[in-house]
């Protein structure tokens, strides 16, 4: 269970760490073209 718990942490903390690049990568792409 603790395994698994420490799967789950590391599964949910790179979905998160992917869309916040995503968002900021985006907003960069917004302003250059602007």
């Amino acid at each position: 269970m603790g395994l698994a718990f420490v799967s789950l942490s590391i599964y949910l903390a790179s979905i998160i760490a992917f869309l916040i690049i995503g968002f900021r990568y985006l907003l960069n792409g917004n302003v250059k073209k602007q």
